[in-house]
């Protein structure tokens, strides 16, 4: 029996704790625990695990960084963008002192459209003039305060939150003068017979007309000038009136309308006629009677009402009553 205690290794025991000494460092973990040496090293297994796992949440916000950029490449990206150009610059009128424009919208928008800067140069200067205080939104603008004779080049630019678009010139300078129509008389076609009116009936005649710059209209009755104590006459740009606010039979006659655009002229007649009442025929004349019957002859009267005269009326009456009764009429 005294064998037996050689084979026993306690050295074992004690090799235990010296492989747990890196688990040393916690110094509150050996005076709690009273239990064997090998419930610290579970300990220790425990609390290395967390201790492994925190570097996890400071790798979180290394990645959190790029995830907040993405929303500011969006709200650059149209400012960079400009409108192409406009389209179809083209002069819409021009007279001594401005000029119209007219143009479409850029086909493509890009980052919106604010509006329109439009701009001039005259010819053989490099300073380009804006036209516009503002940016204008519409489509059409007029260039005004010129000087006759001007030589413009123009051009218009879109703007937006890109900046300038690319412009759009027109293809010659512009003259700054007024663009010549030939002048062209519109008679009515009411008045291209003749007008008739009643004595005190009022008189009021538009004639519409063309011609540019704005024509110089003169009126002839008779081949005479006007009476403007009588006869009234108010231009425009479009039309001229003839006014007589009262008709009298001496209105009665030709007018001519005349007007003249720089060497060129038109001429428009019409015709006049008030018209009264007819005077008493004259020399009438008891031919025949027999019966109950009697033949009648006149003449026409002297004064026709200043119209034709359609037909007579032949009245009788009874000497003693005085009372008419009229046995024809056309």
């Amino acid at each position: 029996m005294p064998a037996k205690p050689a084979p026993i290794k306690k050295s074992a025991k004690k090799a235990a704790p010296k492989e747990e000494k890196p688990a040393e460092p916690v110094p509150e973990a050996a005076p709690a625990e009273a239990a064997p040496i090998e419930a610290p090293a579970e300990a220790a297994v425990a609390e290395t695990a967390p201790a492994a796992e925190a570097p996890a949440p400071e790798a979180a916000p290394a990645e959190a960084a790029p995830v907040e950029e993405p929303p500011k490449a969006p709200t650059a990206t149209p400012a960079a963008v400009s409108t192409s150009a406009p389209q179809n610059l083209s002069v819409d009128d021009v007279n001594e002192t401005s000029v119209t424009l007219k143009w479409r919208s850029p086909e493509n928008i890009g980052s919106g459209l604010d509006g329109y800067t439009v701009e001039y140069c005259k010819e053989g200067s490099s300073e380009w003039v804006l036209a516009n205080k503002e940016l204008i939104t519409s489509n059409r603008f007029v260039i005004s305060g010129l000087t006759a004779g001007d030589l413009l080049n123009i051009r218009v630019v879109a703007v937006n939150a890109g900046g300038r678009s690319e412009p759009v010139a027109l293809a010659q300078p512009v003259t700054v003068r007024e663009i010549m129509d030939r002048p062209k008389i519109r008679l009515p076609r009411a008045l291209r017979s003749r007008c008739v009116k009643h004595v005190g009936e009022q008189i009021n005649l538009v004639i519409p007309f063309i011609g540019k710059p704005k024509p110089v209209i003169s009126w002839t009755k008779d081949g005479q000038p006007l009476d403007t104590k009588k006869v009234n006459i108010r231009n425009s740009d479009k039309d001229s009136i003839l006014f007589i606010r009262k008709s009298e039979r001496e209105d009665s006659g030709s007018y001519e309308m005349t007007m003249k655009v720089d060497s060129f002229e038109d001429k428009a007649d019409l015709i006049i006629q008030i018209v009264d009442l007819p005077g008493p025929p004259a020399s009438v004349k008891l031919v025949d009677s027999w019966g109950f019957n009697a033949a009648l002859e006149w003449t026409a009267p002297k004064d026709n009402g200043n119209t034709e005269i359609t037909g007579y009326t032949i009245q009788k009456a009874d000497k003693k009553t005085e009372v008419s009764n009229s046995l024809l009429a056309h």
